[in-house]
């Protein structure tokens, strides 16, 4: 399908339930002495791997691989060459995190350990709990581990289906809305990370204006294509779009077979359970998202946006409406959720939400009618609407008239 034909493409309806799948994607290091060099090759020979000079990254990476097989898991050889996109094994392959290590005495080996397809249900948690063992159980006295260079990435499938552009513009306006509450349960140098650029820094959905604004921007987008490049036009932003493009019309980016959203701004670990919980949370995200109405996802965005940036809402809110309030306790148990803030208030410009920015008419309209249920008001960035704003309007015949043809 050429881009033109895709832009051409009328919306389409999410099909009533979808089974989700997911993959990981592990960036780790494993750090030892040169001197150890022959006490890994001997490790490596257990396993009948012969080394050859030069190829002490790959003694590593095929000892983790031949582990892995061990435990009746499905992997890939690992070879010298580039994988192919086999996504049903695992794969242990390089992955170039830090070109400045300083030790020459030290040998780095930067890995990235990445899973294959596995079906949302608890025997893939299980298996996933599993290589994280076989990883911290590698033997000898070096052991992987994650620094600040690291992260951990998430891809989300749904089998069969394709991901359809309103069921995709409901996540986006969920993650634009809860940015800084999803942002809490994630370390400081993930954030502003020029890897995992967050909505707030997309210049296309005039951000620095204020998230309901955001919300309209992508409200009003009409295709795939345009949605894409308003929100994920990069593969390097917090929530990557680029494997679900259309194949035949990016073919650098996209493949028929792995259709997914990535999630790219948690840190890396080895942890089992930050790890499980994280899985559990994104794909709880994006079912909340396939299965809520427009209109009502929308009143709550609105309402948690309310008196913005002071919302009385919280990430405990969100883990709650999405079906999973369980992982708020084991966050906050394990003191997981920062107090970092919103922008203060005062930091922000004026604006006039409607003379500015005319797309948020419809949004607003679709909010103001007789049965709305949006509460108070809504901040944007220093303006607020609300039913004590109607009030003042009524003082104004004409303003009121322009109000309800909106």
């Amino acid at each position: 399908m050429s881009q033109r034909a895709e832009e051409q493409t009328p919306i389409q309806a999410a099909p009533t339930q979808v089974r989700l799948t997911f993959g990981i994607e592990l960036e780790l290091f494993y750090t030892y002495d040169q001197s150890y060099r022959s006490e890994l090759e001997k490790l490596a020979s257990g396993y009948g791997i012969h080394s050859t000079p030069g190829n002490s990254l790959t003694l590593v990476y095929e000892i983790v691989a031949r582990m892995l097989a061990e435990n009746h898991l499905p992997v890939n050889t690992f070879t010298e060459d580039d994988h192919p996109n086999d996504y049903d094994k695992w794969t242990v392959k390089t992955e170039w995190l830090d070109p400045d290590f300083p030790d020459p005495n030290l040998r780095r080996v930067e890995t990235e350990i990445v899973s294959r397809i596995l079906v949302l249900e608890e025997k893939s948690f299980e298996e996933v709990r599993l290589v994280l063992a076989i990883l911290e159980s590698f033997p000898g006295p070096y052991k992987f581990y994650v620094n600040k260079l690291t992260g951990f990435h998430v891809h989300v499938g749904a089998q069969q289906e394709k991901f359809v552009l309103p069921w995709l513009k409901k996540f986006a306006q969920t993650v634009t809305a809860f940015e800084h509450e999803i942002e809490s349960l994630h370390s400081d140098d993930r954030i502003q990370n020029q890897y995992a650029t967050a909505p707030s820094q997309l210049p296309k959905l005039l951000s620095r204006e204020g998230p309901v604004i955001s919300l309209a921007v992508l409200d009003e987008q009409k295709t795939f294509g345009n949605l894409q490049s308003t929100f994920a036009y990069d593969r390097y932003n917090a929530y990557n779009f680029k494997n679900l493009l259309d194949p035949d019309s990016y073919p650098s980016y996209a493949t028929k077979r792995k259709q997914t959203i990535e999630f790219r701004q948690h840190a890396g670990s080895l942890d089992a359970d930050t790890i499980c919980n994280w899985i559990e949370f994104v794909c709880a995200l994006i079912k909340y998202s396939f299965r809520a109405d427009h209109r009502e996802n929308l009143v709550f965005l609105m309402n948690h946006l309310r008196d913005f940036p002071n919302t009385a809402h919280s990430i405990e809110d969100l883990m709650k409406k999405i079906g999973v309030p369980h992982l708020f306790a084991w966050y906050r148990d394990n003191n997981r959720i920062s107090d970092r803030g919103r922008i203060p208030i005062e930091d922000l410009p004026e604006i006039d939400l409607f003379a500015d920015y005319p797309d948020v008419q419809p949004l607003w309209a679709l909010l103001r009618d007789d049965e709305s249920d949006v509460e108070v008001g809504v901040g944007v960035r220093g303006v607020k609407r609300g039913r004590e704003e109607d009030e003042e309007e009524k003082e104004d015949e004409a303003s009121v008239k322009k109000t309800r043809r909106l």
